[in-house]
């Protein structure tokens, strides 16, 4: 894991948006569309900075920093703890198309970007850098690897 530098995407901890401190930015909100697998039902979500420090974007109450700086994986969880964060951790499908539209939003090529999953500590076992429950398992084919 890890062999190949990418760019990164943090999670601002898992700490309730309310208790991040930063004032408020309103002219920093982009348009992304919410894809739920319906194209009839999809919607647009707002990317805000809302109560998120500078260059962080509020979604469901965390926050998340894409950084384009190609890393390898320990340096980008480094890079994000370092930060009070994690590399990203993905629990829901409209987490997932959030993450997905941020990423685009940043990199229109949507080239690889790390996330928080890893075997590092047991080959096949996979768990969150954040310590939380892999629950969500919508991969692509042949993926994680």
């Amino acid at each position: 894991m890890g062999l190949t530098p990418l760019h990164l995407l943090c999670l601002l901890g898992l700490v309730p948006l309310d208790t991040v401190h930063a004032s408020p930015l309103t002219e920093n909100v982009i348009q992304l569309p919410l894809d739920n697998g319906d194209a009839a039902a999809s919607a647009e979500v707002e990317l805000q900075r809302g109560s998120c420090p500078m260059f962080w974007f509020g979604f469901n109450g965390h926050c998340y920093k894409y950084v384009a700086t190609h890393m390898f994986w320990a340096e980008a969880e480094w890079n994000c703890v370092s930060q009070g964060a994690n590399l990203v951790s993905v629990h829901s499908g409209n987490q997932n198309n959030f993450v997905k539209n941020l990423i685009k939003n940043f990199d229109p090529e949507e080239g690889a970007t790390w996330i928080g999953l890893s075997d590092l500590h047991w080959e096949g076992r996979w768990l969150w850098s954040d310590g939380s429950k892999v629950t969500f398992t919508m991969w692509d084919a042949n993926e994680p690897s």
